[in-house]
């Protein structure tokens, strides 16, 4: 089966279920199981371990795809691509299977990085690890974990062992672990089927399930964490963005003929629907920008990566607005438009936020130090 054939199914099966996915607020079971079938899991991790072998170029492409039929699965997929692609880069010694279950779909994996708090920062975790021997005792409290009790596999971020400030270390804990809690899931506003809930883990793990060596979790977030997050992201926000795209030029030409008379004919309507359409097509060239450099020689282009999100993310709350107060209220293309209205939204709050890339870009122009 080609990626195009894979794609296409799993957005036929993500299709079929998005409507009770974000009513319910429940895990899009039969999309994530389409998804697992279908090798896209493994899409971008390596062909020796059993991954498709494809580059981030096609993963935008392929989240984008999800993400316009169902923007929850597609959240799932970039937690379980970027948690895959650490584990692919800094393989734990204790689990040396680990790359091809993921990339198979034997295994789903997701991240557990964001703490609660409004201060908290994703590179800088208050959760602490301490070494017991030939095991890290971990105490971690993580919030709005994706997935969270439907993934088998969680990459949790902690201090370093060492406890010296700023080092930062990534451990695989796996799902029946004894002391992994997960709490009760808040569907929000948005994206509501990944059903974020809180995870507190007080345990001890072995020391082989920590992701490469001591001490290398910061520089595991600047090579791997940072740009596949970013651009996987980006693709997430222009995916909703495109739904609520083509579902507002269908409620303008499909409403009752009197309406859609009068709103063809409106420049108003025609302006607003051409700056949405005009905006995305913008970004999505500039995220295939940005994508490409992963795949550089050279190294991925830090500013690229940084902006890519960041105005990705604004994009799509900016063209699901306008979509939004384009839309009739009534029928399927309106209810499309207002589930990618709230989705947009919920895009936009995950980390890194776009103030905080903004103000990594701006650290950047300035010559100023990041962190």
């Amino acid at each position: 089966m080609s990626i195009a054939e894979a794609v296409d199914d799993v957005v036929s099966v993500a299709h079929a279920h998005v409507a009770r996915v974000d009513d319910e607020g429940i895990f899009p079971q039969e999309s994530v199981g389409a998804l697992r079938a279908s090798g896209l899991v493994g899409l971008v991790l390596p062909q020796d371990a059993g991954g498709l072998g494809a580059g981030p170029d096609e993963l935008v492409d392929v989240v984008a795809a999800v993400a316009e039929a169902c923007p929850s699965t597609a959240s799932i997929l970039v937690s379980h691509t970027v948690a895959a692609m650490m584990v692919a880069v800094a393989p734990p010694p204790g689990l040396p299977g680990l790359v091809s279950d993921l990339a198979s779909g034997a295994v789903l994996a997701t991240l557990a990085m964001e703490e609660p708090g409004p201060g908290s920062l994703f590179w800088a975790p208050a959760s602490r690890a301490e070494p017991e021997g030939s095991r890290v005792s971990i105490r971690a409290r993580k919030s709005r974990v994706a997935g969270a009790g439907h993934a088998e596999v969680y990459v949790v971020s902690t201090g370093a062992v060492s406890d010296e400030p700023g080092e930062v270390e990534f451990f695989v804990v796996e799902g029946g672990t004894a002391g992994l809690t997960v709490g009760e899931p808040a569907p929000g506003l948005g994206l509501r089927g990944t059903v974020p809930a809180p995870v507190d883990l007080v345990a001890a793990i072995p020391v082989g399930h920590r992701l490469g060596a001591a001490s290398d979790g910061f520089d595991l977030i600047l090579s791997t964490v940072l740009p596949w997050l970013n651009v996987g992201g980006a693709a997430l926000s222009l995916g909703i963005a495109a739904s609520a795209t083509a579902a507002a030029v269908a409620d303008t030409t499909s409403s009752s003929e009197s309406r859609a008379a009068s709103a063809t004919e409106s420049p108003l309507v025609r302006s607003q629907l051409a700056r949405g359409r005009i905006a995305l097509s913008a970004n999505r060239a500039y995220l295939h920008e940005a994508a490409a450099t992963l795949a550089s020689a050279a190294g991925y282009s830090l500013m690229d990566v940084l902006a890519v999100k960041a105005a990705a993310d604004d994009a799509a709350l900016e063209i699901t607005d306008g979509a939004l107060r384009l839309s009739s209220g009534v029928g399927a293309p309106a209810k499309i438009v207002e589930r990618a209205f709230r989705d947009a939204r919920s895009a936009a709050a995950m980390a890194p936020k776009a103030d905080l890339l903004y103000d990594f870009y701006g650290r950047n122009l300035l010559g100023l130090p990041m962190f």
